[in-house]
């Protein structure tokens, strides 16, 4: 994971995040992995108890995945799905709506802030 300017890039998985505006200089990431899935969280102050929680996390998982998986993501309402590729696709699983409400950043800005690296 690169951090240029505002935006992480992820060129082995193919994607860019674009920070909002709200959240600029703020987010900082910790990528784990959980068998064929990456997890990207993103973490943040929480403005009223000075604590860095988990703002939101991205998962990334290959398109080899089961039925059975993408329909047990798919029901949380939680996860906003916000890109699919060939090879992947990508969700956003908010962890703390809260400091996202705190930042005032919707889950519709965190879904048009994420686009693939390179078509």
């Amino acid at each position: 994971m690169e951090i240029i300017g505002q935006s992480y890039y992820n060129y082995q998985y193919n994607f860019r995040f674009s920070v909002p505006k709200e959240m600029q200089n703020l987010l900082y990431t910790e990528q784990k992995y959980e068998g064929e899935k990456i997890q990207l969280e993103f973490k943040a102050t929480n403005v009223k108890t000075g604590t860095l929680e988990t703002v939101f996390t991205v998962v990334v998982k290959p398109k080899s995945g089961t039925i059975e998986d993408k329909k047990g993501l798919t029901n949380s309402k939680d996860v906003v799905q916000v890109l699919e590729n060939e090879d992947y696709t990508y969700d956003i699983i908010i962890n703390n709506r809260k400091i996202l409400k705190d930042y005032g950043v919707e889950e519709n800005k965190l879904k048009e802030s994420f686009s693939n690296t390179y078509e």
